[in-house]
């Protein structure tokens, strides 16, 4: 294996690398101690990524981690990327211990080289010598910014004015951060280079853009995200045509600027009843390199039911999800797709990989007619996505389904179970199935009091599914389960490092007993929701990669 590393280029054995690093940790330390060139090669590449965080635990580390790039300059010009990251679970106050860490790091940055990617999650401003360092000695590299609704939100973005590097950009803003608002204006109106932006809105009087700001020259973004956008508001100048990624929770100003949307590849929308003139359903056969479709809703809008719907952009369908959002004021059964529709989907997306879908449940056993149907129809997919509403569970009843850690592996060994019989049947030469991991969200509903039962509430969580690293597990359909939420929670309070405060106990104690008994045991309500969910911002980074390359002349 060494020998036939040696041969091939230096980017293509990082790879393979980071493949070792993620499945088998002891052939990667073999590779590592089999020669000098390759245990140089090793350690460059696990210096490639520094992840910075500002906790107790990872004080020394953070430390012993700088001082060794600036004794060794060789190895400072490996590094690719570099994470600066700081939470409010971290159970450290922000500035405590971090200046002295950041100004070591400000020291060794001159010397990398190679660096691409900045990132800085922060709860507070990005520092305006760290910025400096980077525009004079790191001019193309990408930096990946997050800032919170935070009261010095207006002098963190006054600090990103005509940066070249801000590459991508979330911000959230609520009522009374009219100045932040205007700031934030004026670092799109000057960021050259801004190709990915997320903003969330949270105003009750909102202000209005000024006609100057209106006449600016439109930004080449790649990806947009927008939350709680109000038409009179944010009016955002936007080359369309060069759009390749789009997120919107409403499907009226998607129909606007529909003729423009030619290059998009992926769309994330909440769709609804509207009284445009243009159905959504008639409005998405435009997209024609459409790769990603992700509709939440009421998506009986879509009729999505016809054939001739799924047969103008289901060929070029990588990922798809449909999932109709269930109200609490709207008791009624939640609205899925009929198996018809699924068949006729799987018939028009043949390059489909990953499938989101909602299924009914009866409350007295798990919905195997849809997970046959399913496993009918995709026999084919690799990643799926599953949302379980249980309707009228029975928690005291021994047969009745529950969303548990000990209940929901029955549903992976049944969709696998289906996938290979229907491979078998489809003669196919490859009776293995495809399905390497399942997302599967799962609960009921039930009224909040007995005494009115017109205001419900949805008791769910989620759990995922990974195929077994092993080969001969792998090809029995073994897989590892966890409730992503307890790992959630493990990881953002692994990272406060030891000893956790009685809160945080109570919390890990009550997710814990959530995934054995069910999610309708109560979460405390003073719940850190960073601490418990991994932020949008780290699930688009980590898992879509979205980082482009600049073109020439931008």
């Amino acid at each position: 294996m060494v020998d036939a590393l040696q041969v091939l280029d230096t980017d293509i054995q990082w790879i393979i690398l980071d493949w070792l690093s993620e499945s088998s940790p002891k052939s990667l330390l073999s590779v590592a101690l089999s020669s000098r060139s390759f245990y140089r090669l090793s350690k460059s590449f696990i210096y490639r990524i520094i992840h910075f965080r500002f906790n107790r635990r990872r004080r020394d580390v953070n430390k012993r981690l700088i001082k060794r790039l600036l004794a060794d300059n060789d190895l400072s010009t490996q590094v690719r990327e570099i994470r600066i990251l700081w939470a409010p679970s971290a159970n450290l106050p922000p500035g405590e211990g971090s200046k002295e860490d950041l100004e070591l790091l400000g020291q060794a940055l001159p010397n990398m080289t190679g660096l691409k990617i900045f990132v800085w999650d922060v709860q507070y401003p990005i520092l305006p010598w760290l910025l400096d360092t980077l525009h004079t000695h790191h001019a193309q590299c990408l930096l990946y910014t997050r800032h919170p609704a935070r009261p010095d939100l207006a002098q963190t973005l006054r600090r990103l004015y005509g940066s070249p590097c801000l590459f991508s950009l979330d911000v959230t803003l609520i009522n009374g951060q009219f100045q932040a608002f205007n700031e934030l204006q004026k670092v799109l109106n000057s960021a050259p280079n801004l190709r990915d932006l997320t903003v969330a809105f949270a105003f009750t009087n909102a202000p209005v853009s000024s006609s100057e700001q209106e006449e600016r020259e439109p930004l080449l973004l790649r990806s947009l995200e927008v939350c709680g956008y109000q038409k009179n508001t944010f009016k955002l100048p936007v080359a369309w045509h060069l759009l390749e990624r789009l997120s919107l929770d409403s499907q009226q100003h998607f129909l606007k600027f529909l003729p423009d949307f030619t290059g998009l590849k992926s769309l994330k929308l909440r769709v609804g009843y509207t009284d445009d003139s243009m159905p959504l359903s008639v409005a998405l056969r435009e997209l024609k390199r459409l790769e990603v479709l992700d509709l939440t809703g009421f998506i009986c809008s879509v009729q999505a039911a016809k054939e001739d719907f799924w047969q103008n952009f289901g060929k070029t369908l990588i990922k798809l999800r449909l999932h109709e959002e269930q109200s609490p004021y709207r008791p009624s059964q939640r609205a899925t797709l009929p198996y018809a529709d699924i068949e006729r989907i799987a018939k028009c997306c043949p390059n489909l990989r990953s499938l989101g879908l909602d299924l009914e449940c009866s409350g007295r056993e798990w919905p195997h007619e849809g997970l046959r149907s399913i496993a009918n129809n995709f026999w084919f997919i690799v990643h799926l996505e599953l949302n379980i509403l249980i309707e009228n569970p029975q928690h005291g009843h021994p047969t009745s389904p529950k969303a548990t850690l000990g209940s929901v592996p029955e549903i992976w060994c049944y969709l696998w179970q289906q996938i290979l019989s229907s491979r078998v049947q489809q003669g196919h030469p490859i009776t293995t199935p495809r399905l390497m991991s399942l997302d599967l969200l799962a609960g009921s509903k039930q009224p909040i009091s007995d005494l009115d039962l017109r205001v419900w509430q949805i008791d769910q969580q989620r759990f995922s599914f990974n195929i077994s690293d092993r080969d001969d597990e792998a090809r029995l359909g073994i897989a590892n389960h966890v409730c992503t939420d307890v790992e959630a929670l493990l990881s953002k309070m692994s990272s406060a490092g030891p000893p956790w405060n009685h809160h945080q106990e109570l919390i890990m104690k009550t997710a814990t007993e959530r995934a054995s008994n069910g999610p309708h045991i109560k979460m405390p309500s003073a719940t850190d929701s960073e601490m418990v969910r991994p932020s949008s911002f780290w699930d688009r980074f980590d898992e879509d990669r979205f980082c482009y390359q600049r073109p020439d002349g931008c």
